[in-house]
């Protein structure tokens, strides 16, 4: 319900309408907190297959009062989404950490990655591929053969969550909401243009869980690991 869009206190109430039970929004907080990091825990050190096409974008999204750019890098075939980065500055070193974060999730580096016309990518990706050169190719507008309207599909999602955002009271917090948010994008949701497939399933990722009721069901051993 929360990564749906419902706010802390809407997700309380619904719990207590459906479930009978009195929950407090700050219980709710803890739950989506926690899960998350433990879904992250699972799913990140899998690799992904992708295919030889990422898509590299960014928006300004407004944290506790603050504006920070927020990277995205996602696979052209599948829709998976494999590096979200907020980070207070749109720079060179900004996107390569984006960059770099989405290589470490993927099993092969890409040929080629689609841009807006942000120069900091020109320098970023040597820095992000070193070992092997990376073609980019920058999007000429919506209307134009090469373009970025997948990620622009995701930033419509993310940008449909800027009132959770604005409520966020710090960077940690933000970046831990866009984790589960992108997870729950990847793993739990399915996609009309994937023909009802999640993104970790278009990519022949490992699906370790099916549901956030998956996530919570996983057991936790006395030092906090899995």
């Amino acid at each position: 319900m929360y990564f749906d869009g419902l706010s802390y206190r809407r997700t309380a109430e619904n719990i207590g309408q459906y479930f009978d039970r009195k929950t407090n929004p700050a219980t709710v907080y803890r739950w989506v907190r926690e899960l998350t990091e433990r879904a992250d825990e699972i799913v990140k050190p899998m690799k992904v297959a992708t295919g030889d096409v990422w898509v590299a974008d960014e928006l300004v999204v407004n944290v506790g009062g603050k504006n920070y750019w927020l990277f995205n890098v996602m696979d052209s075939d599948s829709r998976f989404v494999l590096a979200a980065y907020l980070s207070p500055v749109r720079t060179t070193r900004a996107a390569a950490t984006a960059l770099s974060l989405a290589r470490e999730r993927a099993e092969n580096p890409p040929q080629q990655v689609k841009t807006d016309g942000l120069r900091s990518y020109r320098d970023a990706l040597p820095r992000a591929f070193p070992t092997r050169p990376v073609k980019h190719v920058v999007s000429k507008g919506i209307r134009a053969e090469i373009n970025n309207n997948l990620s622009e599909r995701l930033q419509g999602t993310l940008r449909d969550r800027d009132k959770t955002l604005r409520a966020l009271k710090k960077r940690e917090t933000g970046q831990s909401y866009i984790d589960g948010l992108v997870l729950h994008y990847n793993y739990f949701r399915p996609h009309e243009s994937l023909k009802g497939k999640r993104p970790a399933e278009a990519a022949g990722a490992e699906l370790p869980f099916k549901d956030w009721e998956d996530v919570a069901a996983v057991k936790v051993n006395n030092a906090g690991g899995i």
